[in-house]
């Protein structure tokens, strides 16, 4: 990190109950309301889009390393719906009753598992366009399974139904053994990319752009092996249907999202029964860091 602010106000870890460790990070105000904000693939809990947002909000946000990402512990077998298990152990070691959460890209498929599985302990579920939510429609629309799947999903896909879990996150983890590397090597890799339009800016600051770049590296520490759960959770079963969400939903999109097409996304989020869908206008992928007021307001 090359600023004080892109440094989080505390960098921590808890056990869990069954001996992983649990890293976490919080940002903005530590007496604010609490939200809780889920990272994409690859991410850490080093990185949030902006800790001063949270600050002038009041908002205290408590960001978290995924199992065998950061300085979490593996969780072989790994689903989505393992999520809130670990979500509440932390809420109930940091003296959390309620909270919001959050999630950008792949981490949305989080938001929805503890809107599923925990909703009395959520003030307010928010999340963004995720390829990996669109994996949800696989099982009822061949199509979508088609135009989203690549050959390496598509032969752990095979290995899951033949072989099992254990065979898939071996599969998994070979597959994607270079990709880490590199990331070990060069996380920049990631970001100098093709941006969405409307996305361009969240990396033209030098500091935010290195605490970004920063938090790939420590996405990546632990290797493929500890990582392959979190590939395999994302064409897996889930473990619980949107159709059974309860609580209200506000799911996120930008118009120019390239990864996900807002048109898409919208497939999804009318699975939840009580969602409101917004599409922002002039981002893409990553327009929840230009919005970012407006849904940790909501939260």
């Amino acid at each position: 990190m090359t600023t004080e602010r892109w440094t989080p106000v505390r960098d921590d870890s808890i056990r869990l109950p069954d001996g992983r460790a649990l890293a976490y990070a919080e940002w903005g105000d530590p007496d604010g309301r609490p939200v809780f904000f889920f990272h994409g693939m690859p991410g850490s809990r080093l990185f949030f889009p902006d800790p001063d947002v949270a600050t002038q909000e009041h908002i205290r946000v408590i960001t978290v390393d995924r199992p065998g990402m950061g300085r979490s512990d593996p969780q072989p077998g790994h689903i989505t719906g393992d999520w809130p298990t670990d979500v509440t152990a932390l809420a109930d070691a940091l003296g959390l009753d309620t909270f919001g959460v959050a999630g950008w890209s792949a981490g949305t498929c989080y938001v929805f598992a503890c809107a599923a599985m925990i909703p009395d302990r959520l003030t307010r579920a928010a999340g963004t366009t995720s390829a990996a939510a669109m994996r949800y429609l696989f099982d009822q629309d061949g199509k979508i399974r088609e135009e989203l799947v690549d050959d390496d999903e598509r032969l752990i896909l095979t290995t899951l139904d033949e072989q099992g879990r254990e065979a898939a996150d071996a599969r998994s983890a070979a597959d994607a053994a270079e990709w880490v590397e590199s990331l070990q090597e060069d996380p920049g890799l990631l970001v100098d990319g093709d941006d969405d339009p409307g996305d361009e800016w969240l990396l033209e600051d030098a500091d935010r752009k290195a605490a970004f770049v920063g938090s790939i590296r420590e996405a990546v520490r632990q290797g493929a092996d500890a990582m392959a759960p979190q590939f395999v959770a994302q064409v897996a079963p889930w473990g619980f249907r949107l159709e059974d969400i309860t609580i209200p939903v506000h799911v996120w999109a930008g118009a120019n999202d390239r990864t996900t097409p807002p048109d898409q996304m919208r497939l999804v989020a009318e699975k939840i029964p009580n969602v409101e869908f917004t599409v922002w206008p002039d981002v893409g992928h990553a327009g929840i860091a230009k919005y970012l007021r407006d849904v940790l307001r909501e939260l």
